[in-house]
């Protein structure tokens, strides 16, 4: 079974502004390895605070994770995480967190089962699911990924959920959120 990784809904704080980055290295959404030096940390301007301090999963967009959840993807098993230091910094109250990592997640999987799938598109970016069904064959056991026909979309396999969780089955992280994907098997 496959998740869609999403910033969980309903967060108030977080990015107010994105990070300028060198050119060839703004391909967060591509799966490509960036080969452009990226200057570190890559600074975030948010407007969290001490109060209302940064989640573990900021935004998805240019993926932005607390390096305990890089940790815990690494624990199981994925290895296909190229991370850049990051920090985000409040310029109002000047308060700044650094334990956090801006990730590319490598490689696209074309698994996208387009028969049993409801979607528009596609558009730049490709398609934009309404319902989406995995092909399980064609992700191949991929423990993370972006799907190659959305490439906004970050997809997560079902073991890696065991890190997630505490034995009491609660979430050991804040902001994430994995959304079900239906999955078939074209046997």
């Amino acid at each position: 079974m496959y998740f869609e990784l999403e910033v969980e809904i309903g967060q108030k704080h977080g990015v107010m502004e994105w990070p300028k980055v060198p050119d060839g290295a703004f391909g967060f959404q591509a799966g490509d390895l960036i080969t452009v030096p990226v200057p570190e940390p890559v600074e975030f301007l948010v407007n969290n605070t001490g109060a209302h301090p940064p989640a573990d999963f900021v935004a998805s967009f240019m993926p932005l994770f607390s390096d305990r959840l890089v940790d815990a993807f690494r624990h199981a098993g994925v290895d296909n995480m190229q991370t850049f230091k990051a920090i985000l910094r409040n310029p109002v109250t000047g308060e700044a967190w650094d334990s956090y990592k801006v990730v590319n997640v490598l490689g696209r999987v074309a698994c996208a089962d387009l028969d049993k799938s409801t979607y528009e598109g596609p558009g730049g970016t490709g398609y934009e699911f309404k319902e989406l069904v995995i092909d399980t064959e064609r992700a191949n056991g991929a423990l993370l990924f972006r799907l190659a026909e959305s490439q906004g979309m970050l997809i997560v396999n079902n073991s890696v959920l065991d890190h997630m969780y505490d034995e009491d089955d609660e979430p050991r992280f804040d902001g994430v959120d994995f959304i079900p994907i239906k999955s078939a098997c074209n046997v």
